[in-house]
Parts: C-alpha cells; sequence; structure tokens
C-alpha cells in the first residue's frame, strides 16, 4: 500500500506536532461516529479538537485529507492482518471454520475503531478513497492467488486469480452492508462462511 504524504500539508516532526495530528484524526472519528459523513468538515474537527481552523489546515488541505488518512490507517490495519492469516489456507484441514474465523476478525477490526462504517460509506462518495481501496485490493488478489495456487495445485493461474478477485469483492461488499440487511450481522458472516468455503472447495477440481 502507498505510504504516499503528497495528501499532507506537512508531516510532523515534533511530539508535539504528532500529538496534534493524532488529536485531529482521533476527533474525526468521533465525528465521524456522532454526526456522520455530511456534518464533516475541517472546522468540526477544529471546534472539537479545540484548536484553530488554521492548525487543521497546516496538517490537511481539506476534509478529503483526513479521511484519507483515517482510510489509510485502517484499510492497511485490516489488510496486514488478513495477509497474516491467509498463509493458514495452504494447508489448514479446515476450510469452513478458517474462512469463518477470518471473516468474524475482519468484522472485529472494522468495530474496534469508530466511525468505521461511516468510513467505508466514504469509498463511495471520495473517489481518492475508492483508488486506495483499489490498490489494497489488488494486492490482497495477489496473495490470495499465490495461497490458491498452492492449496490447489491444479488449477491454472488465470482461474486462481479470478476466485481470488471473487473472493475480495464478494466479502467486502458483502461486510459492507451486513448492518443494512434484515437478519442480524452475525447471521450474514455465517451464510457467507458458508458460501465462501464451498467455493474455496469446489477450486479443488481444478
Amino acid at each position: 500500500m502507498s505510504t504516499d504524504q503528497s495528501h499532507r500539508r506537512a508531516v510532523p516532526a515534533q511530539r508535539r506536532s504528532a500529538e496534534t495530528v493524532d488529536l485531529i484524526l482521533r476527533v474525526s472519528l468521533e465525528l465521524l461516529d456522532s454526526h456522520g459523513l455530511q456534518a464533516f468538515n475541517t472546522n468540526a474537527v477544529a471546534a472539537k479538537a479545540r484548536i484553530n481552523v488554521g492548525t487543521v489546515y497546516h496538517y490537511y488541505p481539506d476534509k478529503n485529507a483526513i479521511l484519507r488518512q483515517l482510510f489509510e490507517r485502517h484499510e492497511l490495519q485490516r489488510s496486514e492482518w488478513v495477509a497474516g492469516r491467509l498463509e493458514e489456507l495452504v494447508d489448514t484441514d479446515d476450510v469452513h471454520g478458517w474462512v469463518n474465523d477470518v471473516l468474524k476478525g475482519i468484522v472485529r477490526i472494522r468495530r474496534s475503531t469508530p466511525g468505521t462504517r461511516v468510513l467505508r460509506t466514504a469509498i463511495r462518495a471520495v473517489p481518492e478513497l475508492q483508488e486506495i481501496e483499489e490498490s489494497i485490493d489488488r494486492r490482497s488478489v495477489r496473495i490470495l492467488s499465490d495461497v490458491i495456487r498452492r492449496r490447489y495445485t491444479g488449477i491454472t493461474r488465470q482461474r486462481a486469480t479470478a476466485a481470488a478477485r471473487v473472493i475480495v469483492e464478494t466479502s467486502t461488499t458483502v461486510l459492507d452492508r451486513a448492518d443494512d440487511f434484515e437478519s442480524s450481522p452475525a447471521s450474514i458472516v455465517r451464510e457467507l462462511a458458508e458460501l465462501l468455503s464451498a467455493y474455496l472447495e469446489s477450486l479443488s477440481d481444478g
């Protein structure tokens, strides 16, 4: 994932500056969680953080720059955790259990950070965030495709890549919508685990 800081006006070099940036990001998450995306702006961030709006602009040129860094932090945490679990798929005797554990872990990560749901919604509203997610998803597809080929040795590279893309896209879309369905999110995760584990096992036919 890119670590480009071009969306930031200034990168904090001193402790006080780093603390100010952390404050801006923390209150931004709180605002997103309590008031949603439409009410989110740099003036609201400055007011909640009890700092001058000029201080916010010193580090972030606009609200989208704040959203970008928040999203990068969250997605990096999620993608690194998932990447650490993917290797287990190669040798596991319980594909369904593995899929279920990974999905539950993703949900835990999402819910551990206030404002995550709003950040996920922002993807569809802010093109910059779409680009970040697409970059992260491409990396996830590459890693998962390699793992699939190592587990299901008869599969072609092309099919492994297509399968990895289907799994990544399906998981992201369903989990993004889980809170909107009539069924409980836990029920949706269980059904998604059934779907993905059956699909993975079908790959054993090559």
